[in-house]
């Protein structure tokens, strides 16, 4: 009996820690976590909120005007394209260098 409940803990601590290391430690797999993520339409949407509010504050801040219906559906094309899901895990990965290395990955030269 102590030798199955030992067991039952041992799992019990170890697939969440394995999951944690992989998907939340490891950069690479924070980035491809974040990539897959950002496939879903929840996800791209938030993001075009808060672009379109970043980028209508950030014209009003220097003395213009933004039409935020056209912001929005520029922000909304862009979280909807191809090209969000890498720059989003791009993003993501840079965050990450910040919040556990506490610096920011730069390009690799070969």
């Amino acid at each position: 009996m102590l030798l199955w409940l030992t067991t039952t803990v041992a799992l019990a601590v170890a697939v969440p820690a394995t999951w944690a290391q992989r998907n939340v430690v490891d950069a690479n797999g924070y980035a491809a976590m974040a990539q897959q993520a950002a496939a879903d339409p929840a996800l791209q949407s938030a993001v075009a909120s808060q672009l379109t509010a970043k980028a209508c504050s950030l014209v009003s801040h220097h003395g213009s005007r933004a039409d935020a219906g056209l912001v929005r559906g520029l922000a909304t094309a862009y979280t909807a394209g191809p090209s969000f899901p890498p720059q989003f895990a791009q993003a993501n990965r840079i965050a990450h260098g910040w919040a556990f290395a506490g610096t920011e990955p730069g390009p690799t030269h070969g």
